[in-house]
């Protein structure tokens, strides 16, 4: 699964100290590792992975884990709400599912 995030010039996740502020403060969670444009966070013991898109989009990706459906629930709300009070109110979200996966 992926949330793309659009319309948020003010974004900027270029280093592993700014992957906390992706973080949600009400949840548990880490940064793991940050590297050419991607980044990877660790929420509540799921994976997540940061990519840079073309036109500031970023991607965030559920990469690994088995989680609740309620709590996958409340870490995606966690984090949409999160990124919209740190960084911009008019931020627009999109979930897309991983293409190829059953090919």
């Amino acid at each position: 699964m992926k949330i793309i995030i659009e319309g948020c010039d003010d974004l900027d996740i270029c280093s592993m100290e700014d992957l906390p502020k992706l973080i949600p403060s009400t949840l548990n969670g880490k940064p793991l590792n940050y590297g050419q444009g991607e980044g990877q966070i660790e929420i509540e013991g799921t994976v997540w992975d940061l990519y840079y898109s073309e036109n500031d989009t970023y991607i965030l990706q559920f990469e690994e884990g088995v989680i609740e459906w309620l709590m996958l629930q409340k870490i995606v709300s966690a984090l949409m709400e999160n990124i919209s009070d740190k960084f911009c109110r008019d931020v627009k979200f999109h979930i897309k599912g991983i293409e190829g996966f059953l090919n």
